[in-house]
């Protein structure tokens, strides 16, 4: 979240701070700025001022943003400064509300000030800070939307959500599991597939539905039967489900019907990681590296043997994790592929893209791209290595078997595990990472089960839990539990 600090001066100043996307889709670089014109509210509007905004990792790419305001943000809460001649709500000047802005009016949040629909804005739940209500929005009212308007979902009924750990799955489980739906661990034939990951898990997620069943997807990049009346291949096997893919729609009532759930404690908060204003780049970067949790690793592989990028195609078909959105056999090819496609990771064949050029032309355009070198020789000594072992974020071992190539990839994105005997017995010295995993085998979950939650593979959660436990110094479940309210 970026923290914008309220001002309690009666009258709006003739400037104020944003944030702002510079550059173009595939290369953007977020910056701040002082000298931005405060905006007026005209028919309907409200004039929020904005005391925080939500990030949304991936908005970045969507196409509405490159217009001529290009400030992010879609997720705000705040006061209300000032009204719209033609707005007939009930809102007034110094309610606190929140809000969802449609993204097709290319007025972003992460603003002093912004203009707001009166349709968009609900008053904000009483109990809750204004931090924790920016990062509602989205999340809660594309879980509304999913169980209540397209899948209708009814008390009894059973689903299956996948990518639980994101703010879109964490509110689907708790209006699910809260409101509607039968809750099972193990998971048979469900009525409903709530995905929000997409990509191998989402035509995994397939098998669990029963016939006649319902699959809603909300997942970035969506399925390729999402948009010119495509349809699922899986219909062969289930030809009388049902099928949706569907963006959010900005809704102030619903909003509002939410916003009472909060208040009630019905329903918990999202949590939050505050940033100041001049922060936004730290709390983009932080947002980016956070998306790779509960989702697929999508990467794009070069390499200039079709049958090498076969075969890896096949062995990573065999586990759930990478996902490969893009191929390329020459650096053309590559440029094109890392342009045209989003992906979290680029693998890189070392013989044909081994040249420090090639690396240092993805820096240049996609600066925060993981690169991740496949060598047959990863510990040659020869000018090249060197100087890519420098830059590049990693260098793994071509041969050997997929899960091995799988967990390297996953450890290098990751990024390093501290073992140094000072962080043996304190809790403080463990990852993000480490510490979810702990966390979650305190609930009694299996490293399968935690695996699946998480969507990493086997061996990256059993190697999480073998650092965390050595860093606390323990041996046992029984001797985690003595550490519970140290590591939660």
């Amino acid at each position: 979240l970026t923290e914008l600090p309220r001002h309690e001066q009666a009258s709006m100043p003739e400037m104020m701070r944003a944030v702002q996307i510079l550059g173009d889709k595939p290369s953007p670089q977020i910056s701040f700025s002082s000298t931005f014109p405060v905006p007026a509210a005209t028919g309907d509007e409200l004039l929020i001022r904005v005391s925080a905004a939500g990030i949304t990792a991936d908005e970045v790419s969507w196409p509405e943003l490159y217009g001529s305001n290009r400030i992010p943000g879609h997720d705000i809460a705040g006061t209300v400064a000032a009204l719209g001649p033609a707005y007939q709500g009930s809102v007034k000047p110094g309610d606190e509300v929140f809000a969802m802005i449609k993204a097709a009016t290319g007025a972003g949040g992460q603003a002093d000030y912004v203009p707001v629909s009166g349709s968009e804005v609900a008053l904000k739940p009483a109990r809750i800070s204004m931090s924790e209500a920016a990062a509602l929005p989205i999340p809660a009212l594309t879980a509304w939307e999913a169980l209540h308007e397209h899948a209708q979902i009814e008390k009894g009924n059973t689903i299956l959500i996948t990518g639980a750990s994101g703010a879109v799955g964490i509110m689907l489980v708790q209006m699910a599991s809260k409101l509607l739906a039968g809750w099972e661990k193990s998971v048979g034939s469900v009525d409903a597939v709530f995905d929000t990951v997409g990509s191998e898990v989402h035509r995994r997620s397939w098998r669990s539905l029963r016939q006649g069943g319902t699959m809603v997807t909300v997942a970035d990049p969506p399925p390729a039967w999402a948009f010119n009346g495509g349809k699922p291949e899986e219909l062969k096997e289930n030809p009388d489900a049902k099928f949706l893919y569907f963006i959010v729609t900005a809704n102030g009532k619903t909003l509002g019907e939410t916003a009472a759930l909060f208040d009630s404690g019905l329903l918990e908060t999202l949590p939050v990681v505050e940033f100041q204003a001049e922060q936004a780049r730290e709390a983009w970067d932080m947002a980016s590296a956070q998306a790779f949790t509960g989702r697929a690793i999508r990467v794009v592989l070069a390499d200039g043997n079709p049958d090498v990028i076969a075969s890896f195609r096949r062995a990573f078909s065999a586990d759930t994790y990478p996902d490969i959105v893009g191929t390329a056999s020459t650096p053309d090819e590559l440029k094109h592929a890392l342009s045209s496609t989003r992906c979290d990771a680029v693998l890189l064949d070392m013989e044909t893209f081994g040249e420090a050029s090639v690396l240092q032309a993805i820096k240049d355009s996609h600066a925060a791209l993981p690169t991740i070198y496949l060598s047959h020789n990863p510990a040659s000594d020869t000018l090249e290595n060197i100087v890519l072992r420098k830059t590049a974020t990693g260098i793994v071992k071509k041969e050997g078997k997929a899960e091995d190539l799988v967990f390297a990839i996953e450890a290098i994105l990751d990024g390093p595990v501290e073992s140094d005997e000072a962080s043996a017995v304190n809790p403080n010295r463990l990852t993000d990472r480490e510490r979810e995993v702990l966390k979650y085998l305190l609930e009694a979950m299996t490293t399968t089960e935690i695996a699946s939650e998480l969507h990493r593979s086997l061996r990256t959660i059993s190697a999480l839990k073998q650092s965390g436990c050595e860093k606390l110094g323990v041996q046992s479940i029984a001797g985690l539990f003595k550490l519970k309210d140290r590591i939660i």
